[in-house]
């Protein structure tokens, strides 16, 4: 769906107007702060340069904006020679190369960080870019406190690769940031002009009332009465200067860890009481077709669920994926499973319209503005089954052959309620649908890619086996891809046609 277009001429005013006019347009949906920001200043670069370095420069920039799913894309396309900034941008090029210091190399890496994927191709009427980010996966937000100029970009361009780094100056600076953004950890100097950064651990309660960021105190004083205080007000860790940029990014991916540890450990009574409200117990037989599901949190709670409700004339499956893990995210399951039961009942829905009705609910209670959410509805019946997506990764289908669906819509949330569309697919005995969320990779298949080899193995290796079988295999395959703790919470379920008797 085409959200923005616009041609200008191939002047830095013009790209001045095209970032703004592009900025307005997003702002108008629901999109996370920092996807704003990451994506207009890649633009910028990448327009800003290709005038100034693209031989012959361009005459015109066009500038498209489309979202797909739970992708976002833009395309930048011009007239101009061949610009190697764009080959740049798309090769792999590793972040502890790229110098501080270097123009060019922090040009590449902001695009870098901006998308999740991208694409360039010369033609010979000019150049056309296409970078894609997916709206599903979001960095963790790092608030960096730090005085010393040179010191805070350094920090912040070391992190911004893995992270979504925050840059303040000052304490006061640091204060306006936590009233209006979520932080999930905060990087601050000891010494600072305007205090001291043991003030945010002395001020903890009040400014996070309900949040419990980890705090990392950083400092060239190597005095063990300063490690100390910093330690006895509360600080996670206490890491002196200088710092180097694989102790920066591994001190605080330890600190996110250990926060998210302790948090778990806090809430999983509350997490298991949560869990038997949207427990995943669909029937394990639905009309002529076998259901099994597996299924892994990345911590207590999970935000993966699968509903089942039986309609007169077929049965209805709906499986939903709240964005992030753990409690936060079983909670708002806990809100999308009590509104979607209640639009089952308004019987002639079918599965576009249901998706619909959803979105219209999701976009207009303001309570939901913080739990994006794809959802994907698929109506069963003798002969196969219908099928609409909000957002979520297509299903495949493994008969003969392996069949990707092409079924897709806007992610709940960020749009205007619109019409989503629906395929219907018929199903021979022995054909397996297949669905999951794409806690199964959450990098490419966030980012709207296939499957990863592991997963598609798994299915393909196991077509003669029974269905408990193949839901162990896969599992099995799962585990040693993603890990005893998976970044993120995933879950599997396959529907098997059954053969005639």
């Amino acid at each position: 769906m085409r959200i923005f277009e616009a041609n200008r001429t191939a002047t830095l005013q013009d790209v001045s107007w095209l970032r703004k006019a592009m900025g307005r347009e997003l702002r108008a949906l629901r999109l996370p702060v920092e996807s704003l920001d990451d994506l207009q200043l890649a633009f910028s670069e990448l327009a800003t340069n290709a005038i100034i370095h693209g031989s012959p420069a361009p005459s015109f920039l066009d500038l498209a904006v489309d979202i797909d799913g739970s992708l976002l894309m833009i395309t930048l396309s011009d007239d101009g020679g061949c610009f190697n900034g764009f080959h740049a941008a798309c090769a792999s090029v590793k972040e502890s190369a790229i110098s501080p210091e270097a123009t060019s190399g922090r040009g590449v890496h902001i695009v870098q960080r901006a998308f999740d994927s991208m694409d360039y191709r010369p033609t010979e009427h000019g150049n056309v870019f296409v970078g894609r980010r997916s709206l599903r996966f979001s960095r963790a937000k790092i608030l960096v406190v730090e005085d010393v100029q040179c010191l805070l970009t350094t920090y912040c361009e070391h992190l911004s690769h893995d992270f979504h780094p925050i840059g303040c100056t000052s304490l006061a600076e640091a204060r306006s940031v936590i009233q209006t953004q979520r932080i999930d950890a905060v990087l601050t100097d000891f010494h600072l002009a305007d205090g001291s950064g043991t003030c945010l651990l002395a001020e903890y309660d009040k400014l996070w009332p309900e949040a419990s960021p980890p705090v990392i105190l950083v400092s060239a004083d190597k005095s063990p009465q300063i490690k100390d205080a910093a330690l006895r007000f509360g600080a996670e860790f206490f890491v002196e200067k200088p710092v180097k940029r694989e102790q920066l990014i591994s001190t605080i991916r330890l600190a996110l860890d250990r926060s998210m540890i302790r948090n778990a450990r806090l809430t999983r009574s509350f997490g298991r009481h949560v869990d038997a409200l949207v427990a995943l117990a669909p029937p394990e037989q639905i009309g002529a077709y076998g259901l099994g599901v597996v299924a892994a949190t990345a911590a207590s709670g999970g935000g993966d669920i699968l509903l089942h409700h039986r309609h007169e004339d077929f049965e209805r499956l709906v499986i939903v994926d709240v964005m992030g893990h753990g409690v936060p995210a079983k909670a708002w399951a806990v809100a999308y499973a009590a509104i979607i039961k209640t639009l089952q009942q308004e019987r002639a829905l079918d599965a576009a319209g249901f998706l619909r009705k959803l979105s219209e609910i999701a976009w207009n209670d303001r309570s939901l503005e913080s739990a994006l959410a794809t959802v994907m509805v698929l109506d069963i019946n003798d002969v196969g089954a219908t099928i609409a997506s909000a957002g979520h990764p297509p299903p495949l289908v493994f008969g003969n052959e392996t069949i990707r669906i092409p079924v897709g819509g806007p992610l709940l949330g960020v749009m205007p309620p619109c019409d989503y569309a629906s395929t219907t697919i018929a199903l021979n005995p022995g054909d397996r649908l297949v669905f999951f969320t794409d806690g199964i990779d959450p990098m490419d298949v966030a980012a709207g890619g296939a499957p990863p080899h592991w997963f598609l193995q798994a299915f393909e290796t196991s077509r003669s086996f029974t269905l408990d079988r193949t839901l162990a295999s896969v599992k099995r395959a799962a585990e040693r891809a993603l890990g005893p703790q998976p970044a993120d919470d995933w879950l599997v379920a396959v529907l098997e046609k059954a053969a005639p008797r």
